[in-house]
């Protein structure tokens, strides 16, 4: 009926988008649109905020809720947990958060926004592992929550939209622009709560003007959002502005005060981080050069699952780099880059391969290593199969630090 519509749009909107019962309102409210739910009662419902349903009966009330509205009249368990959750997170009552996010994927493994929240979340505390993950937990992830399909991401987007608070309008525009692949339209979300200088949002908004997603690229203003994020102690802001002061984008050059950045994003934790404190150590940039330090800080990160650093991390064993030479260690952090499609650890596992060094030599292997990391591109996978079909016995060179990687800065759409 054209006038309970109208009257219902003015109750909602009347009510401020971040209440803890905007979602309940909203159903009732769409059975007050078609006649469901009597409309004294629901006014007064929204009137009130949002409280007992109950409390919201008057005398006079025409209709009584039906069995379908009752179960209408409060949010789904699910969604109180995860509305929870992000209640922890933006308190930074973390280790909660992660709890309830864990109970929530161990009901429903393929929940898009849960999935999405516990990236976030653990890339503000990363769970510590006892033994070395063979694979990134934050791109594992994103993978999933990509993959959960496009019924999950409806309803994903749905309950983000429920508030207008930062953190949601945030997950919005990740959803939409990690998951669904549509950055230009998540730019809208990003600002909204870059606005209210929520850090994520002002760091990815700095991505997307420093790739030029978000239009003309500008470093400098990339720089300038990663340093407004930085200064309220997001690790990933803090990672990239490093990455921009070592490179001279957007600021002057210094690699010192690129150090100190890692440093601060790296002791929160940050795997990025850790593995770009630890090329500079391996090769004297912004401090003196020490091997020990680089393995130390290459470890940290390739523990976390990080391949560039497990494939660093196996040219240190590799060649002796601060570490004794332990060829059986190099294959097996190879192994794990390679697994994760990282075209320097798989060329790199081809070359021990072809000599039987830390693994039985394999030809077949080596070829299909070598087959990997040609077809991303790599120049030295592409020169070796060039030479010879059937494969030397013999070492050609071992890894250089050319084919190493370079600093890394935290992007939200790469894996």
């Amino acid at each position: 009926v054209p006038s309970r519509r109208r009257r219902t749009t003015e109750l909602v909107t009347r009510l401020p988008p971040d209440s803890a019962n905007y979602s309940k309102i909203i159903s009732l409210a769409a059975l007050v649109s078609v006649g469901g739910v009597d409309q004294t009662r629901i006014e007064r419902y929204c009137l009130l905020g949002g409280g007992n349903m109950a409390a919201a009966g008057s005398a006079g009330t025409t209709s009584t809720p039906t069995s379908t509205t009752t179960s209408l009249s409060a949010p789904p368990d699910d969604h109180r947990i995860l509305a929870s959750a992000i209640d922890d997170w933006t308190a930074r009552r973390l280790a909660n958060a992660r709890d309830k996010l864990t109970q929530l994927l161990e009901q429903e493994p393929c929940n898009a926004a849960a999935l999405l929240v516990y990236r976030y979340v653990l890339r503000e505390q990363p769970v510590p592992s006892a033994v070395p993950r063979e694979v990134n937990l934050d791109a594992e992830l994103l993978e999933r929550a990509k993959n959960a399909g496009t019924e999950q991401h409806d309803r994903a987007h749905r309950f983000f939209q429920t508030s207008s608070t930062a953190p949601y309008k945030f997950l919005v525009g990740a959803l939409v622009d990690v998951v669904k692949g549509h950055p230009e339209d998540a730019i809208p979300y990003y600002e909204a709560a870059a606005s209210l200088d929520y850090p994520p949002a002002l760091c990815n908004l700095g991505i997307m003007h420093q790739d030029g997603s978000y239009g003309d690229q500008s470093h400098s203003t990339a720089a300038s959002l990663f340093k407004r994020a930085a200064a309220l102690n997001y690790a990933w802001a803090q990672n990239n502005l490093g990455v921009m002061f070592q490179n001279g984008q957007g600021v002057f050059r210094d690699p010192r005060k690129a150090v100190e950045l890692y440093r601060c994003a790296a002791d929160a934790g940050n795997a990025w981080a850790e593995y770009n404190l630890g090329w500079c150590y391996h090769h004297g940039r912004g401090v003196d050069q020490d091997y020990k330090q680089a393995v130390a800080h290459y470890t940290r990160s390739a523990w976390q699952g990080y391949a560039m650093a497990q494939c660093n991390l196996g040219v240190c064993y590799q060649n002796g780099e601060g570490t004794a030479v332990d060829l059986k260690q190099a294959a097996k952090f190879y192994q794990f880059a390679a697994v994760q499609g990282n075209d320097c650890a798989q060329h790199n596992m081809a070359v021990l391969y072809e000599a039987g060094r830390g693994v039985n030599r394999d030809i077949t292997q080596a070829v299909q290593w070598l087959r990997k990391a040609a077809d991303q591109g790599n120049t030295a996978a592409r020169a070796r199969l060039r030479r010879q079909t059937g494969l030397s016995p013999a070492l050609l060179n071992p890894p250089s630090p050319s084919q190493q990687h370079e600093l890394q800065a935290g992007h939200d759409q790469v894996l």
